[in-house]
């Protein structure tokens, strides 16, 4: 069997198409599915971003959910991405390695 490895370019045409599933992720070039969110979980997502709002306002960018492009070939979603300000630098360009202080 060979497998496609995917570039985030190729990874996000594909799924903009319908050609992949709803939840999934990359992560170095492979397509992964993702569970799907269950209450607890997304309690808990919910939680985090309020105390990482509360804690750090204006300190930190709370990303929560969204896409990461951290290589040619990797764009997971975590729950929770803490960024570096302001929220209008992503205006115009993905986060990436440079600019995440925590996932």
């Amino acid at each position: 069997m060979v497998k496609h490895r995917f570039t985030v370019e190729a990874y996000r045409k594909a799924y903009e198409a319908g050609a992949l599933p709803e939840r999934v992720e990359l992560l170095e070039g492979e397509v992964y599915a993702v569970s799907p969110m269950g209450k607890r979980h997304r309690l808990y997502a919910m939680h985090l971003d309020r105390l990482f709002q509360k804690a750090l306002g204006s300190e930190a960018v709370v990303m929560v959910q969204c896409p990461l492009p951290l290589s040619e070939t990797s764009e997971p979603v975590p729950d929770l991405v803490l960024l570096r300000p302001p929220l209008e630098a992503y205006r115009e360009r993905d986060p990436g390695k440079k600019l995440t202080w925590w996932v």
